[in-house]
């Protein structure tokens, strides 16, 4: 027996070719006397070591989607990557592995690892078309072959490196059937349309990755070469656009939010309270509390313009936790918020809204400076049959400025009928924008 095992390492050893052997989360269990000729390295030292770490980094997402299919499956897919050798430079070599993960005396995935870099070298001095099948293998962008119904003939490995997909199983399917499910209906039409359309059909669609997370949204671009007599399909090429689908998501978040606190700005406000007064018939009045903060002014003037856009996060974050679900917070710029509420069942319950508002706002924050403490004014209005977004939102700021000149000890609001409020805001208001003080009595 120990002739048969000494007789057997011997064969081993005389194959040019490298044979490794490795478990199923690619650890090295076993390396021949050929793959120390063909990398320069002791097989010894690299048992236990992960075997990730002779691939070129971009070879490394193909290397964990052969693995991850070859465990299923008896023998996997030959593939070109990119090996470290002991001197550092980087030898191109075919793997193909054969799964014996469940058999008890190996135990692990047996890989033969031709090199090939004397070969690709001659296919690309010598042979476009193996240029071109490299190009393409290693473009950033997907190239796929369809049928003209739609079905994977031939497809690059940038669907394995952005996808997760093994090449050889999306070979033979429907291209639909990597799309997000509610997308493909829409793709399957654009793709039939592509077989009778000359020219160019371009469409985006969303693609499921394999790790059943994530969603690729890709750009499309199909070319009818059906009556091509060499071709004869649908050339398709798909982009990663996920970094123009984020600068757009941006785009249109910062047009309807304020980039500091990410709270709704005056724009999106209007169109909530629009919003909320068209479902006041069923669901009652619509209250807006107007937030002016107190004593912000010298945070800005004496920490600086830093501390002061900190403050203001804080103060988003603790109105956002008062809020209910449904109720809008917006900023409207500088120290100014407001609150959208429907549903507040009585003026009393709006009245201890706007207290709580004032309780929160006034908790000390804490900065690098030490603790800071700043104040509210909460005014607010209730909506009636006449109320407009912009009305309402101007009788919430009124009645804020009510607020503050009460607590100069000068006014009383629960003793001022509502008709002579309003005036009083609109006198208020006016003497305020020329700098006047006004005292009410």
């Amino acid at each position: 027996m120990a002739a048969d095992a000494n007789w057997s390492e011997q064969v081993l050893a005389g194959i040019p070719d490298a044979v490794f052997v490795i478990d199923a989360f690619g650890t090295l269990v076993y390396a021949s006397k050929g793959a120390e000729r063909m990398l320069g390295w002791n097989a010894v030292e690299w048992v236990g070591r992960s075997t990730l770490e002779l691939i070129h980094p971009d070879d490394i997402e193909l290397v964990v989607v052969s693995l991850d299919s070859v465990v299923g499956k008896e023998t996997g897919s030959p593939i070109d990557v990119r090996l470290r050798c002991a001197s550092g430079e980087w030898l191109y070599v075919e793997l193909v592995g054969r799964n014996h993960v469940e058999d008890p005396t190996i135990g692990g995935i047996i890989i033969l690892a031709r090199d090939v870099t004397e070969r690709r070298r001659f296919e690309v001095a010598t042979n476009e078309e193996d240029l071109f099948r490299s190009l393409m293998h290693n473009s950033a962008a997907i190239t796929m072959l369809l049928d003209r119904n739609g079905y994977v003939l031939s497809v690059s490995g940038a669907f394995s490196r952005m996808l997760g997909y093994d090449p050889e199983l999306v070979v033979g399917r429907p291209l639909v059937r990597w799309v997000s499910s509610v997308q493909r209906v829409r793709v399957a039409a654009a793709i039939e349309d592509a077989t009778i359309t000359p020219g160019i059909t371009s469409f985006d669609a969303v693609m499921e990755h394999k790790d059943g997370v994530r969603m690729v949204p890709l750009e499309f671009s199909v070319v009818n070469l059906i009556d091509d007599p060499v071709v004869g399909g649908l050339v398709v090429t798909a982009h990663d656009i996920t970094p123009l689908r984020e600068a757009q998501d941006s785009l249109e978040f910062l047009a309807t939010h304020d980039p500091l606190t990410r709270l709704a700005n005056r724009n999106l406000l209007l169109e909530r309270i629009e919003q909320a007064l068209s479902r006041a018939r069923e669901l009652g009045p619509v209250t807006v509390f107007f937030v002016d903060l107190d004593r912000f002014k010298p945070v800005n003037d004496l920490l600086g313009h830093d501390a002061g856009d900190l403050l203001l996060v804080e103060i988003a974050v603790k109105l956002r936790r008062l809020a209910r679900e449904g109720d809008t917070i917006a900023r409207l710029g500088g120290d100014e918020f407001v609150v959208v509420a429907q549903s507040v069942a009585s003026l009393a319950a709006a009245q201890a809204i706007a207290q709580r508002i004032e309780n929160a706002v006034s908790e000390p924050v804490e900065m690098i400076s030490g603790p800071v403490q700043v104040y509210a004014s909460v005014g607010f209005a209730r909506s009636d049959h006449a109320s407009t977004a912009e009305s309402l939102l101007a009788d919430a700021d009124g009645a804020m400025y009510l607020v503050k000149a009460e607590r100069r000890g000068d006014l009383r609001r629960s003793s001022i009928p509502v008709s002579e409020r309003r005036a009083m805001v609109e006198a208020l208001a006016m003497a305020l924008r020329e700098d006047q003080l006004v005292v009410f009595y």
